[in-house]
């Protein structure tokens, strides 16, 4: 019986060992999936417990995704490009850690229809999820991000992270406090966990003035409507919650931790739809 686990803290709006638990009952694996809620001081010991067997592979959430890298034995080369991880696989009792947010981002846009090639991005917040999300703008060739976060030196340090594989993608950094009229043809991405269960009345920019031309992407599912994602629907914007991007990055860590492409068996549309009830029903 193979074991995985969600590590991060706190872990109550997590679904992810009902996500992997019906991933793995549709392809018949035996396979089990854990929450282990920890603090910081506690992550060596989870990486020592991956290393002595206990665990097969594990999901990273906040606030770990930068905080355990130092902790692993070896990093994937995109892991390394983005500096962050959100999957640990163990190979051989040496634990390797991958990002798999980037990929979940990637597909959750192609879902919608968002065209990144030559697109205009606020991204919000500068953590380890944004820095997914950053690193697939980049690569898909966005012609422009602005990184807003509450602490500008923190934006200006994921930059300058990402300033020597940029390509041709115009990076800006600035304060929030700044943000308060935005081009009437963007697309803002919260990567921050403002307005996530159960502080769900929480906005990251309640008096920001969207319209028709404006996309909003966020990266929380739980709500399915966050209270950005709502205000902007109400204001006319196209709207994009984090469900798919959550189902695609946990597709991605399977198939690295089966060590083959078991993906492509999984029913999506019955993940998303039995998610969808979970949390409207919660």
């Amino acid at each position: 019986m193979k074991k995985f686990a969600v590590i991060g803290n706190p872990l109550a709006h997590s679904l992810s060992p009902q996500l992997h638990g019906l991933i793995f009952q549709q392809l018949g694996l035996e396979a089990q999936y854990y929450r282990v809620e920890c603090s910081q001081e506690d992550l060596r010991g989870v990486v020592a417990s991956m290393k002595s067997g206990d665990l097969d592979g594990a999901n990273i959430t906040l606030p770990y995704k930068t905080k355990i890298m130092s902790l692993l034995d070896e990093l994937n080369i995109k892991a390394q490009h983005i500096g962050a991880v959100n999957c640990l696989v163990n190979d051989k009792g040496s634990v390797i850690g991958f990002n798999t947010d980037w990929f979940g981002f990637s597909m959750a846009m192609r879902a919608f229809g968002v065209e990144i090639n030559g697109g205009d991005f606020i991204l919000l917040g500068a953590g380890g999820a944004a820095r997914g999300v950053l690193y697939t703008l980049m690569r898909e060739g966005a012609k422009s991000v602005v990184v807003v976060n509450r602490s500008a030196a923190r934006a200006a340090g994921l930059i300058d992270h990402f300033q020597r594989f940029r390509g041709n993608t115009a990076f800006t950094a600035r304060p929030m406090e700044d943000l308060s009229r935005v081009p009437e043809e963007i697309c803002i991405i919260n990567c921050t966990p403002v307005g996530m269960w159960p502080e769900v009345e929480a906005t990251p920019f309640p008096h920001l003035m969207l319209g028709e031309g404006h996309v909003l992407v966020d990266t929380i599912y739980t709500p399915l409507e966050t209270h950005f994602l709502k205000r902007g629907r109400m204001q006319g914007a196209k709207t994009i919650n984090g469900l798919n991007m959550f189902i695609y990055q946990a597709l991605a860590s399977l198939d690295l931790w089966f060590g083959e492409e078991l993906s492509a068996k999984v029913d999506v549309r019955a993940l998303k739809t039995y998610l969808e009830d979970l949390i409207e029903n919660a």
